[in-house]
């Protein structure tokens, strides 16, 4: 997780960083003894889709390095997200697409 993506249990704690759209988790995940309360996400660029294509074999194995990518955090986090937490990110990145 970087300092944007700080592992704290209140998100109300520190600020989104700029430039990004903070998700917070309904069901907060922990790793390595860390627990991550929120993902501040900022928005897609053509390089991430390149590199996720480069990386994924299927849709979602890209879909998730994208979101990783987005909130720069490693792809294994991602994947321990809730279905109602992931979906949520989805929705915030298809934003970024309008």
């Amino acid at each position: 997780m970087n300092a944007s993506n700080a592992p704290i249990a209140d998100p109300a704690a520190a600020p989104a960083a700029p430039g990004t759209t903070r998700v917070t988790l309904k069901y907060p995940v922990t790793q390595d003894g860390l627990t991550c309360a929120y993902l501040d996400l900022r928005r897609l660029k053509v390089r991430d889709i390149l590199h996720a294509d480069k990386q994924g074999h299927s849709d979602a194995e890209k879909e998730i390095i994208q979101f990783a990518s987005l909130a720069g955090v490693a792809p294994k986090l991602i994947e321990e997200l809730d279905a109602a937490d992931y979906a949520q990110v989805q929705k915030v990145v298809q934003g970024f697409l309008q």
